[in-house]
């Protein structure tokens, strides 16, 4: 459908990230794992879903939270690499040798985050270091960042001439749609 829909420039949506399980837990992980890594690679414009379970019945802040990860990791991987002289650094190889540091290398610093996708909620610390910080699963985690990510949010700011426009086209269109 989405080879068939760019072949007639419309842009397509697939609802790409679902699962049926009722829980954030494996299932919902391995579903929309899949479901995504299908829908990303098929080239779809929008890829929907995001931070629902149960089908589209059940919509989660930590879903979306976990789902934003999953999505981020997949664009990366459909970017590809990029392979060229300069981040082959064949030059920088022969300085170093068999047996030097790679990390500290000016060159690995400045391209070491193309080449990753840096996580926000995902943990990436030594067990000893996880259960010192609480033994947190990711739902848990997802939790508390939705906490906080509530406690400050602010509600956006529009101008009043802004308002005043948009409730000007709202009326107009109001109008249009009664007057048939």
């Amino acid at each position: 459908c989405v080879h068939l829909a760019h072949y007639i420039n419309v842009p397509t949506d697939i609802m790409g990230a679902g699962t049926d399980s009722k829980t954030l837990d494996e299932q919902t992980g391995m579903e929309k794992a899949m479901n995504l890594s299908l829908a990303a690679l098929s080239g779809s414009d929008i890829v929907s879903g995001l931070g629902f379970i149960e089908t589209i019945n059940t919509a989660s802040y930590e879903q979306l939270l976990m789902d934003n990860e999953l999505a981020g990791m997949m664009f990366r991987v459909l970017k590809g690499i990029d392979i060229n002289d300069e981040k082959l650094a064949i030059d920088v190889i022969r300085e170093i040798g068999f047996h030097g540091n790679f990390l500290s290398h000016e060159h690995t610093r400045e391209y070491f985050r193309e080449e990753h996708y840096i996580t926000n909620i995902f943990d990436r610390k030594s067990r000893d270091a996880w259960n010192s910080a609480g033994s947190k699963e990711l739902a848990e985690v997802g939790n508390d960042k939705v906490r906080e990510v509530l406690k400050n949010a602010e509600a956006p700011h529009l101008e009043d001439d802004v308002k005043k426009e948009l409730n000007s086209i709202y009326k107009a269109a109001k109008n249009d749609i009664l007057s048939k």
